[in-house]
């Protein structure tokens, strides 16, 4: 005994409809507005360390002051700021607020050095560094 008829004749569909959804809704925007004030400086660059360090808020405006100015991205003028540092002497302490700032292995790995070789703290280094870049 067949569980289906063989014969298009025997199966009576008239009364079958597909079943109506209703047009699809677009998905609400979730995504996060900007923090108000700076524009972020997010670029894809291949800088893979984060760096976070103690600083003044006036130190932080003058940072992504520079970075502007110069056509700089964050971590650029991070490692611009680096390379002022390995110019100069250095001594001093630095409090405030934080910041973060993506930086290659090579700027991290020298910018401890520095901080070493100096007997000062990192954060010490990045102010210095912001202070400096504005005197060029």
């Amino acid at each position: 005994m067949a569980i289906l008829p063989n014969n298009e004749d025997d199966l009576d569909l008239e009364g079958f409809a597909p079943k109506q959804l209703p047009p699809r809704q677009a998905l609400p925007d979730t995504a996060a507005p900007p923090p108000a004030g700076r524009e972020p400086l997010l670029y894809r660059t291949g800088r893979s360390a984060s760096f976070s360090c103690r600083t003044t808020p006036e130190a932080i405006e003058t940072f992504y002051a520079v970075a502007r100015e110069s056509g700089w991205r964050a971590g650029e003028t991070f490692e611009h700021a680096v390379r002022a540092l390995r110019e100069m002497p250095l001594s001093g302490q630095a409090e405030g607020v934080s910041f973060r700032v993506s930086v290659s292995e090579d700027a991290w790995t020298a910018l401890r050095r520095r901080a070493g070789d100096e007997r000062i703290a990192v954060s010490t280094l990045v102010a210095k560094a912001i202070a400096r870049l504005l005197d060029e």
